[in-house]
């Protein structure tokens, strides 16, 4: 059997088929190493055993690490406004949204703010880069963007809570294009 294949072709032959070569090698190589571990070890004494520290096993009563939404999305919201809003008084420039005025589910966030979770999303708490600027200009890591949940979506939406180190927490109903400072 004769392939005339052009000399850019037989190049990417041959480079798959040693590409293929290498990764059956290796895997050779790797399954081969795990069986000597295998064979070679020997089984612990009983004095080294009795020296061991004792591995604490999950049994199926310890709660998960991650709660489920539903878990995560109601907390005890009795606490009043001033504890869940702190008043760091007025930033210049920005419209203002009272605690009250605000929907049922910043309520819920905020008070899983204050009690450091669990978040119901992985992005909860993650750094806001705060890149449209129009926050006011702080050292990168000072704010933390969380997910105020809007009923009937099936995904993030776009409500959040942005919340500075100092205790000012920012509003915003359209994805970062405009902000409100949340007040008692």
């Amino acid at each position: 059997m004769k392939f005339d294949f052009p000399l850019r072709n037989k190049l990417a032959y041959t480079l798959v088929l040693l590409a293929i070569l290498l990764y059956s090698a290796y895997s050779a190589i790797d399954g081969s190493s795990e069986q000597v571990e295998r064979t070679t070890a020997s089984a612990p004494t009983s004095e080294q055993l009795s020296q061991r520290e004792p591995t604490k096993r999950p049994t199926r009563e310890q709660p998960t690490k991650r709660p489920t939404r539903e878990a995560a999305a109601s907390p005890q919201v009795d606490s009043p406004a001033s504890e869940l809003v702190p008043d760091v008084g007025l930033i210049d420039g920005f419209e203002t949204i009272r605690y009250a005025d605000l929907p049922p589910e910043a309520h819920t966030t905020l008070a899983l703010i204050a009690q450091g979770g669990p978040f119901p999303y992985r992005q909860d708490g993650t750094v806001f880069q705060n890149r449209e600027r129009i926050l006011p200009r702080k050292p990168s890591g000072y704010y933390r963007e969380y997910t105020v949940e809007t009923p009937g979506l099936s995904h993030r939406g776009a409500r959040r809570i942005v919340a500075g180190q100092e205790g000012e927490l920012f509003y915003t109903d359209d994805h970062y294009e405009s902000f409100r400072q949340v007040v008692p």
